[in-house]
């Protein structure tokens, strides 16, 4: 899988997870930011249904600490923190190009996280 793009091809609501090194994540008075972007340039379709979206810090001894979403934003809609927030079948949809800024609080000690895992829930459909 290549850094940024995450399959959740389905006809269903599936759970990925994406290990992402600490190095790729820019920790901001305790606060961690993503962008989330349906498809890319070429695409003549693209369509996500996002159901939730989760972060955690990972510690030195593998331990997960969740890193609470507090902020999301989509480029059209605006807020749409409540849709993020709970595996519960009420989703978001993400158009070909349009994101969503992220933005979760880090409430662990940032030096001691080796690693983060941004876990997605949802699924899409694409054509090229």
């Amino acid at each position: 899988m290549k850094l940024g793009i995450i399959g959740i091809h389905a006809d269903n609501d599936v759970t990925k997870e994406v290990f992402i090194i600490t190095q790729s994540v820019n920790v901001d008075n305790h606060k961690a930011k993503y962008l989330l972007r349906e498809g890319w340039e070429g695409l003549n379709y693209s369509l996500s249904h996002i159901d939730q979206v989760k972060l955690y810090a990972v510690d030195s001894y593998g331990n997960r600490h969740l890193c609470p979403l507090i902020n999301a934003k989509h480029a059209k809609l605006g807020n749409v923190l409540p849709q993020l927030l709970l595996s519960d079948n009420v989703r978001c949809d993400l158009n070909l190009l349009e994101t969503i800024s992220l933005e979760f609080l880090v409430p662990y000690q940032t030096d001691e996280i080796q690693d983060f895992i941004f876990v997605i829930e949802g699924y899409n459909a694409f054509k090229q």
